[in-house]
């Protein structure tokens, strides 16, 4: 059942919150036993809560608030009052935040979960996470590899593969994870999750395990994950309902607008960017097939496309990894001191020489900053200018574009990831939207293929059909800075161009 009927069934009462989150917490708990999700569990205090929900409703006769009852999960970043968190490390068991003495120890609560309780959300577990966050992999020493449920032999990605995997099972209502490098929208892309990356200063993460910490240059993000576009809006609006920025310097004051609520653009009146390919690296076959079904499902519908062709992401890798890692990962080398605990494979990539790399000088970290801001500017100026190739006159409304190149992934690391953390170093938002399944017979290789690049031969290596047969592919929407209500309208647009190419009888195995 849909979170929103579930609302309504709670107001009319016919469901209990204590129902649906027993419900929930037993499909969590299956979840788990599959995929090895849970750092944390928390039934008993999600049951309490929804005890508590329940009086309140035969109290007042109403609601607590728009998200009333619903069991929510969070990647292990979060700390959730009565519950630990350890971020991955074995040197965080039991303390908070690798301090044995603090008192602080299980009675922390980040900014956003107190609003998502304000709202009468539930949470009821924390989900499992790479080490510190560093990897495109969700492996720690705690659990181990977190597996992809639509094929146990792949990866679910990450570093938020943990929560994403929970939503692709249902185990809660909508979840939370952290975005400094795709680490919500590739692994959403690989479990048919719909995602929201936002960008800067949109959602709270005051009160969470920062990695870096001091990074404010290109910081990390909070995402949404659920089962739908409409959830997710549901969700991001009803966060900003709480004022967020009251509490929160880092949150722009900026509410929910409502310009698109109960009615979208006419299509007649839009147009897309459509990214094929970023000049680099060329997508799998099915990461091509679901933008043609795209491309097809906008056609039919009468929206404009316009070719995108964008500055190239040939300097993303090093504006990115330099930003991101310019302090040497000091902090999560030293909280990974404090067991002793062995690298993951993932990991010793990170510390090939198995120390903190020297930080950067504070001159050559400021030039990368520079760097980045002169992209953003190419980018701007290139969107801008996008006005001169539209029916319409004006730019863009938003940008089709693969998650990934990447079908899916094995335990290895992704080998380019720049279609989503180009979108980091821009600031820009995206939304994961899950479009259809690798089909060995359909999907193979093409054996006249010709590489672009060695990146981009090295990249088509790693897909085989039969490995990923049944794995699903997801596109993304990228919207402009701080533009998510806009861009929710447009991915609501795609979304249902595509449902009415389904409805139509295309065969999505051969668009």
């Amino acid at each position: 059942m849909d979170p929103r009927e579930l609302t309504v069934q709670m107001s009319q009462a016919k469901l209990s919150a204590v129902q649906v989150v027993s419900a929930f917490c037993k499909r969590a708990a299956y979840s788990h036993q599959i995929c090895d999700l849970l750092l944390e569990i928390g039934f008993d205090l999600a049951l309490r809560q929804a005890r508590e929900c329940d009086d309140y409703y035969k109290k007042h006769g109403e609601l607590i608030g728009e998200l009333h009852g619903l069991p929510f999960t969070m990647k292990d970043q979060f700390h959730i009052e009565g519950m630990p968190t350890s971020a991955g490390y074995i040197g965080w068991i039991g303390t908070f935040e690798g301090k044995t003495d603090s008192e602080k120890y299980m009675k922390s609560e980040s900014l956003l979960v107190e609003q998502l309780k304000s709202l009468g959300a539930i949470p009821i577990g924390k989900t499992t996470l790479a080490t510190g966050t560093w990897s495109a992999i969700t492996n720690n020493n705690i659990l181990g590899y977190a597996v992809n449920p639509h094929n146990r032999q792949l990866s679910t990605g990450g570093s938020s593969g943990g929560e994403v995997a929970m939503q692709a099972l249902r185990g809660s209502c909508f979840g939370f994870g952290t975005d400094v490098g795709g680490s919500v929208s590739i692994p959403a892309a690989y479990q048919g999750v719909y995602s929201l990356k936002p960008s800067t200063g949109r959602i709270s993460f005051q009160g969470g395990v920062k990695i870096s910490p001091g990074q404010v240059a290109m910081p990390a993000v909070v995402g949404i994950m659920g089962p739908s576009l409409d959830v997710l809006q549901s969700v991001f609006k009803s966060t900003l309902s709480t004022r967020p920025w009251t509490r929160d310097q880092d949150v722009t004051r900026m509410p929910w607008q409502g310009l698109y609520d109960g009615q979208l653009p006419k299509r007649a009146d839009l147009a897309f960017g459509f990214l094929e390919n970023d000049g680099i690296v060329t997508p799998h076959p099915p990461v091509a097939r679901a933008m043609r079904i795209v491309k097809k499902a906008m056609e039919m519908a009468g929206i404009e496309l316009v070719g995108w062709h964008p500055p190239s992401n040939s300097e993303v890798a090093n504006i990115h990894g330099s930003l991101a890692r310019g302090d040497g990962c000091l902090d999560v080398w030293q909280a990974l001191e404090l067991s002793g605990e062995p690298l993951t494979p993932e990991l010793e990539l990170t510390f090939p020489k198995r120390r903190a790399a020297p930080p950067m000088s504070v001159v050559d970290y400021q030039s990368f900053v520079v760097r980045m801001v002169a992209f953003r500017e190419k980018w701007n100026e290139y969107w801008e200018s996008s006005f001169e190739r539209t029916n319409n006159g004006h730019p863009v409304e938003a940008i089709i574009s693969p998650v990934t190149p990447h079908a899916g992934i094995k335990r290895v690391q992704t080998k380019y990831s720049a279609y989503a953390t180009s979108l980091n170093v821009l600031d820009y938002p995206s939304i994961g939207i899950p479009i259809t399944v690798v089909d060995q017979h359909t999907d193979e290789t093409d054996p006249k293929f010709k590489s672009l690049t060695s990146k981009d031969a090295e990249v088509m290596q790693t897909y085989d059909p039969g490995e990923f047969h049944g794995s699903p592919i997801s596109i993304q929407l990228i919207g402009r800075r701080q533009d998510e209500e806009r861009l929710f309208a447009m991915a609501k647009i795609v979304q249902d161009a595509v449902d009415n190419l389904e409805n139509a009888g295309v065969d999505f195995l051969h668009c």
